[in-house]
């Protein structure tokens, strides 16, 4: 089935950069990384606000419609937040259980696909804290390479 490409405006384009750039100062903040997420605001959010207004005019994006942005963007990195917090256990449980069922170890091998536990997830998460999605690929990677073994 061909659908249509669809033609966007360059206003819509704009808005839609800009929603970007305030998406990631929000997941900044969500990680607490205020100092990134004011430079942004600052060096990224501000001059391209400044330049879609003057280029496109003040009525294509109001106060009241940029605060709504903010909010909603809030949210949606609120949501996925937590969204990670309960699903990376799952994913983290459902990767170990593929590699082990995907790497038997074979009596007089070599060489096995085990991963190597004593590395942890991650080395910059916090104590308590569950790995992130990267380190879980990471995880992942790394069982599949093999591990010499004496």
């Amino acid at each position: 089935m061909n659908l249509p490409l669809q033609v966007l405006s360059a206003e819509a384009v704009s808005v839609a950069g800009i929603t970007r750039i305030i998406r990631r100062i929000c997941v900044l903040r969500e990680q607490n990384n205020l100092l990134v997420a004011e430079q942004i605001e600052q060096n990224e959010f501000v001059p391209t606000l400044r330049e879609l207004l003057l280029r496109h005019g003040p009525e294509l994006l109001s106060e009241r419609e940029l605060l709504e942005i903010f909010r909603v963007e809030e949210k949606r990195v609120a949501d996925a937040a937590v969204l990670a917090e309960l699903i990376t256990p799952q994913l983290a449980r459902a990767l170990a259980s593929a590699s082990s069922a995907l790497s038997p170890v074979r009596a007089g091998a070599g060489a096995t696909n085990v991963r190597d536990t004593s590395i942890p997830f991650s080395r910059t998460a916090a104590a308590g804290t569950s790995p992130m999605i990267a380190d879980l690929l990471d995880a992942m990677l790394a069982a599949e390479r093999p591990v010499n073994r004496p």
